[in-house]
């Protein structure tokens, strides 16, 4: 994958996607995330997004700032 990081446009090189939403990410705007498939790479919004959805049916606090 080439191209610039798409959650911000900075000058790194996108090396990776994101997880749900395909995003080509760069090393520094991917975030590590672990679900019950294991660890995804994914955007920070997307991250934020996954840690709030809850597999039991309760909610989950994810900080509540931007980019979380």
């Amino acid at each position: 994958m080439t191209g610039l990081c798409g959650l911000t446009g900075c000058r790194s090189v996108a090396v990776l996607k994101c997880y749900r939403c395909s995003l080509p990410l760069c090393t520094e705007h991917a975030v590590a995330l672990e679900t019950k498939d294991g660890a995804r790479m994914c955007c920070h919004r997307c991250a934020a997004y996954l840690k709030a959805k809850s597999f039991d049916g309760e909610p989950k606090e994810t900080g509540g700032g931007h980019a979380d």
